[in-house]
C-alpha cells in the first residue's frame, strides 16, 4: 500500500513540475526564444539547429505530462523524464565547467543564472523519478491509490512539486545574509 501512495504522489509531483516547464518554454515566442538561446549556450547545439532541438524537448517533455497524467503506471514516461533529466544535468555541469553563465530556461523564466541549483533540482527530480518507476512497476502497485488516499497523494505531490518548482527562492531565504 505504501508503494502504491508513494508512486501516486512521485507521479504527481513529477508530470506537475513537467507541465510547469512546457508551459513556461512555450507561454509566448520571447520565452520559447529564451529556451533556445539557452539550448545553444548549454549544449553546444549550432543555432541553426537549436529549434529543431528545442522542439523535440518541448514535445519530449509534454509526452512525459500526457503519459503520467493518463496512465497510473506509465514506465515509458518515467523513462523518457529520466532520460530528459540526465541530458538536462549534463548540459548544465558542462556549461558550469565551462563557466556558461546563462539561465537554463529549464522551468521557463527564471532570474538565476547557471550555478549548480538546477542540477541539484534536476537530480532530486531524478530521484522522485526513480522512486515512481520503482513504485509503480511490478510488484509496487501500479494503480491508483482508493479514493480517501487521493487527497494525502494531491497534497504530497503539490508539496514536492512546489519545493522543486521554488528551489532557487527556498535557496536564497536560506543562503541570504542577516
Amino acid at each position: 500500500m505504501t508503494a502504491l501512495y508513494l508512486g501516486s504522489i512521485c507521479r504527481g509531483a513529477v508530470l506537475a513540475v513537467f507541465a510547469v516547464a512546457v508551459f513556461g518554454k512555450v507561454r509566448d515566442r520571447a520565452a520559447f526564444g529564451e529556451f533556445r538561446r539557452a539550448t545553444v549556450a548549454l549544449s553546444g547545439v549550432r543555432a541553426d539547429r537549436a529549434g529543431v532541438v528545442a522542439v523535440l524537448v518541448v514535445a519530449a517533455e509534454a509526452a512525459v505530462v500526457g503519459g503520467l497524467a493518463t496512465d497510473p503506471t506509465a514506465p515509458w514516461a518515467f523513462t523518457v523524464a529520466a532520460v530528459l533529466l540526465g541530458a538536462f544535468s549534463v548540459a548544465l555541469w558542462r556549461g558550469l565547467r565551462a563557466g556558461v553563465v546563462v539561465p537554463c530556461r529549464c522551468l521557463g523564466a527564471t532570474l538565476t543564472a547557471g550555478g549548480g541549483l538546477p542540477i541539484v533540482r534536476n537530480l532530486l527530480l531524478l530521484a522522485l523519478v526513480a522512486v515512481g518507476l520503482w513504485a509503480t512497476g511490478p510488484g509496487g502497485g501500479g494503480d491508483l491509490p482508493p479514493p480517501a488516499g487521493v487527497p494525502v497523494c494531491l497534497a504530497g505531490a503539490a508539496v514536492l512539486a512546489g519545493v522543486l518548482l521554488r528551489l532557487d527562492q527556498l535557496a536564497d531565504v536560506f543562503t541570504a545574509r542577516l
